[in-house]
């Protein structure tokens, strides 16, 4: 660990990965960072989802599947109860995502964020350049 990432822990900042994550904005999650790594992700409430999302008890068990296609990331619901919404639509088939797309399954909010290289997370680092 560098020393300016050992002094961003010590503060207590969260960093982002170094991989593509999904982040959870809100919800019981909150703050949750999912990190895709591979190519096919499960999310729901079941303990067998890559992206469990566990604490929200409007997420269905088996929820959505997140894929990877060469550099390109999709999402389909498969049969979930309440249904998932891509940027405020509800979706029906394998829907392309685009970085800082926002997904929401059941009441939690979750975006679609670029890996960053080991960097404080967005909101951190106008003040983590301070220090």
């Amino acid at each position: 660990m560098g020393y300016r990432t050992e002094i961003l822990h010590k503060l207590g900042f969260e960093l982002a990965p170094q991989t593509d994550a999904l982040e959870a904005m809100n919800g019981p999650e909150d703050g949750k960072w999912f990190v895709l790594e591979g190519d096919s992700w499960l999310l729901g409430r079941s303990e067998a989802a890559e992206i469990a999302i566990s604490l929200d008890s409007s997420v269905s068990r088996q929820h959505a599947r997140l894929t990877r296609e060469g550099d390109q990331y999709f999402l389909e619901d498969i049969g979930s109860t309440h249904g998932t919404i891509v940027n405020g639509r509800v979706i029906e088939v394998k829907t392309k995502l685009n970085y800082a797309d926002q997904i929401i399954v059941g009441s939690t909010l979750l975006e679609l964020r670029r890996g960053t290289g080991n960097l404080p997370a967005d909101e951190e680092k106008d003040e983590a350049n301070e220090l």
